[in-house]
């Protein structure tokens, strides 16, 4: 059986998976939250502190998860780029399993909260 995702879902779930990583690397980091997106901060083209922060929620530009992979590497935190920058099948995995999840649960239960179309017959092809 094979299930068609849109476009949408799959950049949702990829920002949803990459901010899971920011938030996984921010408390395995040895220092307070405020200075490791601080530190973040600066090592990624001097942002704002808030502009860092935002990436609890939206997900880490593509651009700087090399960076994060290589502050994880530095501090003796096992995290790879694949977490930061989920591949096109991890989040392919991703939706498949929150799609057998949610398909018969109600919209306020769900685990992803981003589908598009239904989750019955009209995504199998």
């Amino acid at each position: 059986m094979i299930i068609h995702f849109t476009k949408r879902e799959f950049k949702a779930m990829r920002d949803e998976l990459s901010a899971y990583a920011f938030l996984a690397l921010l408390r395995k980091l040895p220092m307070e939250r405020g200075d490791a997106i601080f530190m973040i901060a600066r090592r990624c083209d001097d942002l704002s502190y808030g502009a860092v922060r935002d990436w609890e929620k939206q997900g880490i530009p593509r651009k700087h998860a090399v960076v994060l992979a290589d502050l994880a590497k530095e501090y003796g935190v096992k995290m790879y780029l694949h977490q930061f920058r989920p591949t096109r099948a991890i989040v392919h995995q991703w939706l498949m399993y929150c799609f057998e999840a949610d398909k018969h649960l109600p919209p306020t239960k769900q685990l992803f909260k981003h589908w598009e179309m239904g989750l019955k017959t009209e995504r199998v092809a």
